[in-house]
């Protein structure tokens, strides 16, 4: 069945004034400007918040043979290597599967409950944490995973809330790769400790707060004119 000349050329027309918004759009200002209308930016990018808690925590210590393993522990109790009792190292994962793969990382940060500590003058516990990618299980290699750096708590000086800010592009480089992010936490000071409440030390009504990881990021949305465009396009193919 052919179509009337009038029917094309009105199709025509339509992929015309398609062709032109698009132009217009991507030459439209990233902001409103006094005096020029209103513009309305399709590219805009909205911050978004995803937050979660580990999938995991365990406290490993070292051993002559390796790290030991202790799960379902109230606190994890990081150890510097010169402390009394050895060093310890603490090790979760998260899963960051909300967040799409292409997403731009604004900001991260870990928030922990420190529920005791040890010093001595002149030295305080502090932490610092290495970033893997993780497999959403244990892995027992995992606390030797130290070569990412991604951020180091201030000086500990009593219990209490405890953030961290993280380097939000590592974390965007891990998550494009995978949608699990293992962390490892070492104590930065070589003869005390500090002791963080866990996911058991967290549950409850009375329980301290769980560990939370908070990822601040932005995700490109679909150019609404490309869509425009492409309806456009489909509704001459079935007009033809």
């Amino acid at each position: 069945m052919r179509s009337l000349p009038g029917s094309r050329s009105a199709a025509r027309s339509i992929v015309l004034a398609m062709v032109a918004a698009l132009a217009v759009v991507t030459m439209a200002p990233s902001a409103q400007a006094a005096g020029d209308g209103d513009w309305v930016d399709l590219t805009a990018q909205t911050i978004r918040q995803a937050s979660a808690h580990p999938l995991y925590d365990v406290q490993a210590q070292r051993g002559t043979e390796g790290w030991a393993f202790q799960d379902g522990k109230r606190g994890i109790d990081l150890r510097g290597p010169d402390s009394w009792g050895g060093e310890t190292r603490g090790l979760m994962e998260f899963d960051l599967g909300s967040i799409p793969s292409d997403a731009t990382f604004e900001s991260a940060r870990l928030t922990l409950r420190v529920r005791s500590r040890t010093w001595m003058p002149g030295q305080d516990p502090f932490l610092r944490l290495y970033a893997f990618s993780g497999q959403g299980q244990r892995l027992d290699l995992a606390p030797d995973y130290v070569d990412t750096f991604v951020g180091q708590s201030d000086p500990i000086g009593g219990v209490g809330s405890l953030t961290i800010s993280l380097d939000p592009q590592t974390l965007q480089a891990l998550r494009a790769q995978n949608r699990y992010l293992g962390l490892v936490l070492v104590q930065g000071a070589p003869t005390v400790s500090a002791t963080w409440s866990t996911l058991e030390g967290g549950r409850g009504a009375s329980g301290l707060p769980k560990p939370q990881l908070d990822v601040e990021y932005t995700a490109v949305p679909e150019p609404a004119s490309a869509l425009l465009l492409t309806a456009g396009l489909l509704a001459w193919r079935r007009r033809r």
